[in-house]
């Protein structure tokens, strides 16, 4: 119902802000909560004014709708995109739809704070359901874009994770999806396989963006200049369709996958293999007491979901929790205020954690800093593009729900993930 609508604004905000990463990225300037961005300034006097109406239809005890906000799922092809014009530009649309859709009594509380009674009959239910969540989301985009202020010098070092050309060529690959790919024009492999046909089948503005695309792939290998020279000499030779296959496998193993990879020389831990075969991991697990507070049932009972979460019917996680121990050898929680959850390259056995998260949200939190306590990257992409001033996210493989891929998404960890674990993680 909407009577929970600010709980549910803050919760959304920090479900967008909390995104776990192992990372360097380090607050250099003022705290951004301080020194809000101008965008922010005016999502925060929207976001205030809305929990007033929604305050005050509850006390008027109006008869509201439930609703549900159903935040997009960011991919590749699709990605989240984070900057003072777009939030601008997304706060201009809910104003305009404000002043569309409901009496001026209501537009002027929404749009200025100016509090006016009005009678029941003159809200627009369905208009408010959809307002609220796109206030709640805009809310959530705000706070990340302004708490990322001071990391975007970091945040632009990370534009080499970017693997949406993998995505973009993907797409146009008919190959696993349509036994005519080679004679369908809308076919990556048609256009290869007919790129010399002078334009009687591709047009020269169908060539240049796969060109583009075939380039940049390449660019992880090679120079740009090597991989224009290349991609004209496989033209030349009429073999542009194997090149292009070969290229992809090589991106794949050498690029994409390295994102669902444990890395070079992870941490080790005991292990044992049942007479059924089952291997169980145990980990040394910190208790100081202060963690018990925010988790319901205590810290013991908190972590049992990470270990339902890290475990399948071949592999078995354990934590052992204790309350003495050498901390740099025994994981342990940190909880502070107005950070974002995550792992350092400094403290890897520290699992640092936002005060403010709670329920659901902080069990999945812990569950996902943990797989980078054990070694795996995050398998969500985010960097800042200077060119644009844009802040880019997006999410891999976010239909397989593999929780180091997405927060909102990821209920799992896949199987691959735990056979990686035995091989080289386990002292037996």
């Amino acid at each position: 119902m909407l009577k929970g609508s600010k709980l549910l604004l803050l919760i959304i905000a920090l479900l967008l802000v909390s995104c776990g990463k192992r990372s360097r990225i380090r607050t250099t300037c003022r705290n951004p909560l301080e020194n809000p961005t101008s965008s922010t300034k005016k999502v925060k006097g929207l976001v205030a004014n809305t929990n007033g109406l929604v305050a005050y239809l509850n006390k008027r005890k109006f008869g509201l709708v439930s609703f549900v906000i159903v935040e997009p799922q960011y991919t590749p092809i699709n990605p989240l995109v984070l900057s003072e014009a777009a939030i601008n530009r997304e706060l201009q649309e809910i104003n305009a739809k404000i002043v569309k859709n409901f009496p001026p009594k209501i537009q002027n509380w929404l749009l200025h704070g100016s509090v006016s009674e009005f009678e029941e009959d003159e809200l627009d239910r369905v208009a408010l359901q959809e307002m609220v969540s796109s206030v709640s989301l805009l809310q959530g985009k705000s706070e990340r874009w302004n708490n990322y202020q001071c990391s975007l010098g970091e945040l632009a070092l990370k534009t080499s994770d970017d693997v949406s050309v993998f995505y973009q060529l993907d797409k146009k690959d008919c190959q696993e999806n349509s036994k005519d790919a080679n004679y369908n024009p809308q076919c990556l492999e048609f256009m290869l396989k007919n790129w010399s046909s002078r334009g009687d089948f591709i047009s020269a503005a169908e060539r240049l963006p796969i060109e583009g695309l075939m380039t940049s792939m390449c660019g992880h290998f090679n120079s740009t200049e090597t991989c224009q020279r290349q991609f004209l000499k496989h033209v030349q030779k009429g073999n542009l369709t194997e090149y292009y296959h070969a290229l992809k496998e090589s991106y794949r193993k050498e690029k994409y996958n390295t994102f669902f990879s444990l890395a070079a020389g992870p941490r080790k831990f005991k292990c044992n293999r049942g007479n059924n075969g089952v291997v169980e991991m145990t980990i040394p697990f910190l208790k100081t007491g202060a963690e018990d507070k925010f988790f319901r049932g205590g810290l013991a009972h908190g972590l049992l979901y990470a270990e339902k979460i890290w475990s399948n019917s071949k592999f078995k996680m354990k934590f052992n929790i204790a309350a003495s121990g050498d901390s740099t050898n025994m994981i342990n929680l940190n909880f502070q205020n107005g950070i974002t959850s995550s792992v350092s390259d400094e403290s890897p056995t520290t699992i640092n954690l936002n005060a403010q998260l709670a329920g659901t949200a902080l069990l999945k939190t812990v569950s996902h800093e943990f797989g980078h306590v054990l070694g795996f990257p995050d398998c969500y992409i985010e960097y800042y593009q200077r060119s644009k001033k844009e802040i880019i996210y997006y999410e891999l493989e976010a239909e397989s729900q593999n929780l180091m891929c997405s927060h909102k998404n990821g209920w799992k960890i896949p199987d691959s993930y735990f056979e990686q674990l035995v091989e080289q993680s386990c002292l037996f």
